[in-house]
């Protein structure tokens, strides 16, 4: 027997959960960016933001998603807003124009349930 990963599609990029902002910056030291240009953790003093990173040397891109620790079922909304924003981004890197509602649908299901899964760990 074999296990399948049914996973809908692949990202073009890393994708992290950080609810701290020690672990933020060790994320962020770990792809390379210098400390004195490290973002804030969230932005604009919100509860959740989602960081899309491109390493200047390598190429390669990541989004680390930020969240402030807080109630459950409340962060719950903010990761599935932030899921939103991955795949915007998502759908820019492959290039992709029109999108069918079915796909978008699954796919943001697909990026949440990650997040929240991740945000449960």
């Amino acid at each position: 027997m074999t296990d399948i990963d049914g996973t809908l599609f692949t990202l073009h990029f890393d994708l992290s959960l950080c609810t701290t902002e020690k672990d933020f910056h060790k994320r962020l030291k770990r792809f390379g960016v210098p400390a004195k240009k490290y973002p804030e953790f969230i932005e604009g003093g919100g509860s959740a933001w989602t960081h899309i990173l491109t390493n200047e040397t390598t190429g390669d891109r990541a989004i680390i998603v930020t969240i402030r620790n807080g109630k459950d079922k409340e962060n719950v909304y903010f990761l599935i807003h932030e899921a939103v924003h991955i795949w915007q981004t998502e759908i820019k890197l492959i290039g992709e124009e029109n999108p069918s509602d079915e796909f978008m649908a699954y796919s943001i299901q697909n990026i949440s349930q990650r997040l929240i899964e991740a945000y449960k760990k």
